[in-house]
């Protein structure tokens, strides 16, 4: 990489992360293009030359916090179209892949308030994060709907329970994140998961 490229790589790294504590600590709305600019260091002419406006800046923030989970999902639900073998191997899989949302969600424990201040505020700032938050209860309910398919689960009203993975999910990470909830990301995880999957298992009957 050359200098003109790395310095162009500073200076975004720059921008986004003034951006990103000056949006978890005021808000979105709140916050302006010369507040961002001044915490950068950098002309208000310079900032145009990266960023069109600031909800791009917003939007790219969003983008590196959500779009690694969408992987992670699609990952798995690709694994379990690819796999039909059995309930158990399957629960394993889950719960690796709690584990890795778990390892991902603490490499962004600065960037997580941003969604909760955000995610329900009304203004482009929300829809750009209820966007992302749509997407993965999309995976989810793919992933449930797959999972009644091959008869790893039972039968389930798919959507409600994707919503209601996504939301206990979120309470669950928020907690992690207050300190209310105590014990390792992996822990954490292999228990939500084992916890989801008693709760759908399939009738032993």
């Amino acid at each position: 990489m050359g200098k003109r490229e790395e310095n162009k790589k500073r200076i975004t790294k720059k921008i986004l992360s003034n951006a990103l504590d000056l949006f978890v600590e005021h808000g979105f709305q709140t916050c302006t293009i010369d507040d961002i600019v001044k915490g950068s260091d950098i002309a208000r002419g310079t900032f145009y030359l990266y960023f069109p406006d600031k909800l791009t800046v917003f939007e790219t923030l969003t983008e590196k916090m959500y779009q690694p989970i969408v992987q992670i999902l699609t990952s798995t639900l690709e694994d379990l179209k690819a796999n039909k073998d059995s309930p158990f191997s399957h629960q394993i899989r889950y719960i690796r892949t709690a584990i890795e949302l778990a390892i991902f969600v603490e490499t962004q424990k600065k960037s997580l308030p941003l969604h909760f201040r955000e995610l329900w505020a009304a203004g482009p700032q929300g829809e750009a994060i209820r966007n992302w938050r749509v997407k993965i209860e999309s995976l989810a309910e793919a992933l449930i709907d797959t999972s009644i398919e091959y008869s790893i689960i039972r039968p389930v009203p798919t959507k409600m329970t994707s919503f209601a993975v996504v939301g206990a999910t979120e309470r669950v990470i928020w907690g992690w994140y207050q300190g209310e909830l105590k014990g390792s990301r992996r822990v954490l995880a292999q228990e939500m998961a084992a916890l989801f999957w008693r709760g759908i298992e399939p009738s032993s009957d």
